[in-house]
């Protein structure tokens, strides 16, 4: 069976990272920090399945004050080129919450994500 295992990170103002996936909306809203909504799964490519090769992507990006995934960028894949397309394929559809300063939404600078893939 496949599976994608994923878990999310913010990179704060003050330069350390929060889970923000072990965040509820509520929680999130009450930090003032964006927070995934709608997260279409990325799809495990075909001939990596067929070779049953694991691996994983960590991503950097903004998310727009509309709640848009932006600026995209791989930081490191392994192994490197096999699941970069259907990762950023997924992230890129990924809707979000945005963050809130003083109640007014805002760009959300430096979210990582990592999206792992395992042959279970």
């Amino acid at each position: 069976m496949k599976h994608i295992i994923a878990t999310i990170f913010l990179v704060t103002l003050f330069s350390c990272a929060i889970p923000i996936s072990k965040f509820t909306a509520e929680e999130a809203s009450a930090l003032g920090v964006a927070f995934p909504i709608d997260t279409p799964p990325a799809r495990y490519p075909r001939q990596a399945a067929i070779d049953k090769v694991d691996g994983y992507v960590q991503f950097v990006f903004d998310v727009t004050p509309d709640g848009y995934a932006k600026n995209i960028r791989i930081v490191k894949s392994v192994p490197q080129g096999v699941f970069d397309k259907v990762s950023s394929e997924a992230l890129s559809k990924w809707r979000f919450k945005p963050a809130e300063k003083k109640g007014k939404r805002v760009k959300q600078l430096n979210v990582t994500y990592t999206f792992e893939y395992k042959m279970g």
